[in-house]
């Protein structure tokens, strides 16, 4: 079985993505930060390609229901 992951959230800050990792990961949903920028050398770079967060698709409405509920992500 193949474990593909989806994007549940895009974001503009660097901060932002890892408030909502964080939170899905208080919630037993376990999620990856997706972006280049550098590991955080170069945060404006999210303002042109963006910070993903991605899950497992099992869990993406999961995902998406919490996030959704306290106004997180896009």
């Amino acid at each position: 079985m193949r474990d593909d992951v989806v994007t549940v959230g895009e974001f503009n800050f660097r901060h932002e993505v890892e408030q909502a990792r964080d939170f899905l990961q208080d919630h037993g949903i376990e999620g990856i930060i997706w972006s280049d920028d550098a590991g955080g050398l170069y945060p404006p770079v999210g303002f042109l390609e963006r910070y993903l967060l991605k899950v497992l698709a099992a869990q993406e409405q999961d995902a998406r229901r919490l996030l959704e509920e306290v106004g997180l992500g896009r």
